[in-house]
């Protein structure tokens, strides 16, 4: 067979792959990345496009309807960035060419460049959010000491009223990945009306659960009401939920990922 010449980790585990889930033989396999169809649907298809601005869409006409039937001023929206508001793709795509996987120093060099362009639909939203008067908040896992970067590149390309003190960092105030926290500190000065992300873990806690509790509780989800949805196939606690969040290499990962795989 042969392995990938990406070289690192994921090239030999993708060849490995293919060696394990062959039935025993010894088969060829494309030079690829495990990335690299989610990263290219993101950036090139019209249907990434469609769906996020249909989500945003929808979003906006049930932000107008809130807007009769409410004083929106006493209102809160609260936004994702990462993937919901800024399109992180290039990074991923870098990952792709260099078969690598994410790590937290080439990702905090990504943030400093502050070159993230807006997800189709977001910055329209957020401008009409802010007309009809609610308060416009956003949640992210982005570390707080890349606030400056972060405000920066909101500013330019999606949202010019961003303010620092409306951003929720995660690594400040004792903050961890676990948003509920941070909803929980804005639902004591605003009602909550409208979440907007990529990540259940966006709308609802706990996050570190299997996939199965994870459809679950989507089961019961107000999504179209006051939860809006945005795909993200790159990353995400969907993919560590295959492998229960566990710290495995990346072999082992793929493994437990075609253990995943439905075929009838």
């Amino acid at each position: 067979m042969r392995f990938l010449p990406t070289g690192g980790r994921v090239g030999l585990a993708v060849g490995l792959s293919a060696l394990l889930f062959s039935g025993g033989g010894c088969v060829s396999t494309a030079e690829t990345h495990e990335n690299l169809h989610s990263t290219l649907w993101v950036q090139t298809s019209a249907e990434y496009f469609a769906i996020t601005k249909q989500t945003y869409n929808a979003a906006t006409g049930r932000l107008e309807e809130i807007a009769l039937e409410r004083d929106s001023s006493t209102l809160a929206v609260i936004l994702d960035i990462d993937e919901t508001v800024l399109d992180n793709s290039p990074y991923q795509a870098r990952l792709v060419r260099d078969g690598a996987v994410f790590d937290s120093e080439t990702w905090a060099g990504w943030v400093a460049e502050r070159s993230a362009r807006p997800i189709p639909g977001a910055p329209e939203f957020i401008a009409r959010a802010r007309q009809l008067g609610f308060n416009v908040l956003y949640i992210t896992n982005r570390d707080a000491a890349g606030r400056e970067h972060t405000l920066a590149n909101m500013r330019a390309v999606a949202d010019p009223e961003a303010q620092d003190r409306l951003i929720l960092y995660s690594g400040e105030n004792g903050w961890g990945s676990d948003k509920q926290p941070r909803r929980d500190v804005v639902a004591a000065r605003a009602e909550i009306v409208m979440i907007i992300g990529d990540d259940l873990g966006d709308f609802t806690s706990p996050i570190e659960i299997d996939d199965e509790l994870r459809r679950s509780i989507a089961t019961n989800g107000p999504w179209g009401e006051s939860w809006f949805m945005l795909p993200n196939p790159t990353y995400g606690k969907w993919e560590r939920s295959l492998y229960n969040f566990e710290r495995l290499g990346e072999l082992e990962k793929l493994e437990r990922k075609y253990g995943k795989l439905r075929t009838d």
